[in-house]
């Protein structure tokens, strides 16, 4: 890897967040979408919902219609031949203007273009009390599509947001095209729109393109704290395919990455009183020439950026017995004088890696800094 590539790679995580973070993602998740994985997610969004200060009735409807947004993916998505995911989709919510905005997209093949077309504008065309009544019809009469009751979502999304329904068919080629659904969900009723948000669908395609253009197989945005850190595991392990002891070094690698995440994390969170459930943080992993990269960024208090960079650098030099004899010393040594020490997930991020951690440090202000490192595993 070049010197302009390293850079540009390790840019990507504070370009991505900084664009999430303007755009008001909550979270947000690029990758497969199976059953377990769904179920991930709910979790990881029924938590945020929780702590959050809507009422439980609003919080109900939310969480109503991404069960359905969720479902919506895994029914329109293109599938293998033992009906397994073959392509990646997204997933956004984001909190934005006293509105909650839903967000997916994923590949479905042009010629469902048309029945989707018509289901949206039927939906779309209906009031509240009419949407209603062609629910009822539609339960009664059993008239649902043949992707197992994606007629009904659609109905159901419209009737509990209160709102219609934004979509768009970006098209591939002539088989395949990306299918864009987002829902807003008003937090006060009878809210007046400003349109000031109108384009963020437009933004949802943009960010989705830049990962697929650098062919990030997996990508996830939000809070890291220990609950979602576990949901978040399990996600990643669902993404894995190949040879086992490969999987399991991925995924032992990418135990450590989050660790250190989440202890940086909620570090700068207790450092800088941020009002946060664990700080805004970001990870994603790329294959590339036979490669695994995986890459994890957070914010730190500028304080803690000399002292951490030295201690990847310490690392970095030492070639692999070296390394095991450091983290034979530094477990001995773990309860005294810590900060003096390399970190253990640091020395076991390069020495299951067996390559040089690649970091860097993006200043933001005064106070605080972004702190990206990835490590690659061939």
């Amino acid at each position: 890897m070049t010197p302009e590539e390293r850079n540009k790679e390790l840019n990507l995580a504070y370009q991505l967040i900084k664009d999430m973070q303007h755009d008001n993602f909550e979270y947000s998740y690029r990758g497969l979408f199976t059953q377990n994985i769904t179920t991930k997610i709910l979790s990881l969004a029924e938590s945020k919902l929780i702590k959050s200060e809507d009422t439980k009735k609003i919080r109900k409807r939310i969480y109503f219609i991404l069960v359905e947004s969720l479902q919506n993916i895994t029914r329109h998505q293109n599938k293998d031949e033992n009906n397994k995911p073959v392509d990646s989709g997204i997933f956004i919510l984001q909190k934005k203007q006293n509105k909650y905005y839903i967000t997916t997209g994923n590949l479905i093949n042009t010629k469902n273009i048309d029945d989707l077309t018509t289901q949206l504008e039927k939906v779309n065309s209906l009031d509240p009390d009419a949407l209603k009544e062609f629910y009822n019809e539609m339960m009664v009469s059993g008239e649902i599509s043949d992707k197992g009751g994606a007629g009904l979502g659609l109905i159901a999304m419209g009737r509990k947001s209160g709102n219609k329904l934004t979509y768009k068919f970006n098209k591939i080629d002539n088989n395949k095209a990306y299918f864009y659904l987002r829902t807003e969900i008003p937090l006060i009723k009878d809210l007046v729109d400003n349109n000031e948000f109108d384009y963020s669908l437009e933004d949802t395609i943009e960010l989705h393109n830049m990962l697929n253009k650098n062919n990030i197989l997996l990508n996830f945005n939000g809070a890291f704290n220990q609950e979602n850190f576990v949901n978040l595991l399990s996600m990643i392990g669902g993404q894995m395919t190949g040879e086992i002891n490969l999987r399991e070094k991925v995924l032992f690698v990418m135990v450590e990455m989050l660790e250190n995440l989440v202890y940086y994390s909620k570090k700068y969170a207790t450092d800088t009183n941020a009002e946060l459930e664990g700080s805004p943080g970001i990870f994603f992993l790329r294959y590339k020439n036979k490669e695994y990269h995986m890459t994890t960024g957070n914010y730190i208090i500028n304080e803690e950026v000399e002292l951490l960079q030295g201690k990847i650098n310490k690392v970095n030099l030492l070639n692999q017995e070296e390394l095991f004899n450091l983290y034979k010393e530094t477990l001995l040594l773990f309860k005294t004088d810590i900060p003096k020490k390399p970190d253990l997930t640091i020395i076991e991020m390069r020495l299951k890696s067996e390559n040089k951690l690649l970091f860097d440090f993006n200043k933001v202000d005064e106070k605080i800094s972004f702190f990206t490192i990835q490590t690659i595993i061939k």
